[in-house]
């Protein structure tokens, strides 16, 4: 099972966040750069938590995670 963050996001959306809580200006160019790694982080570790129980040890989640990773067949 895979799991998807609902909608995509887009540099504005990078922009917005790092205004509102980190108090940071990022310019176009670099939130551009930034979306889809962030995508990318997101979708795993959605993709990872829907795999584990409520019961789990949370110190697990990082080998899961890198299980998963394997799983999915990333090398990065």
């Amino acid at each position: 099972m895979e799991a998807f963050m609902r909608e995509k996001l887009t540099p504005n959306t990078i922009r917005g966040y790092a205004r509102e809580v980190a108090n940071v200006s990022v310019p176009e160019e670099r939130a551009a750069e930034i979306a889809p790694e962030v995508e990318a982080l997101n979708s795993a570790v959605l993709d990872t938590a829907a795999r584990l129980d409520l019961n789990d040890e949370p110190g697990q989640f990082p080998l899961a995670l890198a299980r998963n990773r394997y799983l999915r067949g990333k090398t990065r």
